[in-house]
């Protein structure tokens, strides 16, 4: 499982139409399976704001980020993307404030389904981390 970092932030290099995070992130582990009928196994440890000087107090000394997401999405894409549908949003999770996460889910799976990328993902904001390809 890969972060989002430098030139995949925002929305400038979407993968799948997916953009990035606004801010680098960083993980300590994370791995997990995707099953052929959308059984999701993913475990997250560590996913959290890539230190950021610019964005620390000046009065305190430097710490490791913590998460700014309480819950996150977990979303499968495969080629050719397709918009997902109404009935089949991804499922949410709770994540820790050091970023861990486990996702235990059921997922929809577009057919034929060759190469998923499952993302770690805001609903709102973009991925934070993605496997597969």
């Amino acid at each position: 499982m890969m972060p989002v970092t430098g030139p995949y932030t925002r929305t400038a290099n979407p993968i799948r139409g997916v953009p990035g995070g606004g801010l680098p992130w960083i993980i300590t582990a994370g791995n997990g399976a995707l099953k052929s009928d959308g059984r999701l196994l993913e475990h997250v440890r560590g996913l959290v704001l890539a230190d950021q000087a610019r964005f620390r107090p000046r009065c305190r000394a430097p710490t490791r980020s913590r998460s700014s997401t309480p819950s996150s999405a977990a979303r499968p894409s495969a080629p050719p993307e397709r918009p997902p549908s109404p009935t089949s949003a991804p499922p949410r999770f709770p994540a820790s404030t050091v970023g861990n996460a486990d996702i235990n889910a059921t997922v929809s799976l577009p057919h034929p389904c060759i190469a998923p990328i499952v993302f770690v993902a805001s609903p709102v904001f973009g991925w934070f981390a993605a496997t597969g390809g």
